[in-house]
């Protein structure tokens, strides 16, 4: 298995209980790579998900934090109402948006697209975490989490 770091984390995080993270979490967690790598922009996230061979994700809203989440789909959430969208007019089956979020665009490009101009913004002020429903940057908490998440890259 190639492990990539967003794999790491959603799956991590399932282990502890939790369903899924934010882009904005996913993207600032790069900082704490140590590997020399091409750093991921929104897009590259999305296309590097549908791209892998490992597990699928999907994107549903989240109402605890008020905000959308990726997350690890597994067996137990192969029932939750939603699509693989297209990309690039093709099917694929590693991306799944869920019913709740179908007005981010009916392809991986429009979701891209609205995904981008929803947190573009907030990943260039570094607010990649959501503590009692306000962002900011990332607490010791998180930090260590990402860190032990990293251990197997």
């Amino acid at each position: 298995m190639e492990n990539r770091y967003w794999q790491l984390l959603l799956t991590n995080w399932r282990n502890q209980g939790k369903n899924g993270l934010t882009i904005p979490f996913i993207i600032g967690s790069q900082n704490y790579l140590t590997l020399n790598f091409v750093r991921q922009d929104i897009r590259r996230l999305i296309v590097d998900v549908i791209e892998n061979k490992e597990f699928p994700v999907y994107i549903t809203y989240c109402q605890d934090i008020n905000d959308l989440i990726i997350c690890k789909r597994d067996k137990s959430k192969e029932r939750i109402a939603g699509r693989f969208p297209s990309f690039l007019g093709q099917e694929q089956d590693k991306f799944f948006q869920t019913k709740i979020v179908y007005n981010l665009g009916d392809s991986v490009e429009e979701i891209i697209e609205s995904l981008t101009i929803k947190y573009q913004e907030i990943i260039d002020r570094q607010e990649y975490s959501i503590h009692d429903r306000i962002r900011g940057n990332f607490s010791s908490t998180d930090r260590s989490f990402i860190e032990n998440s990293f251990v197997a890259l």
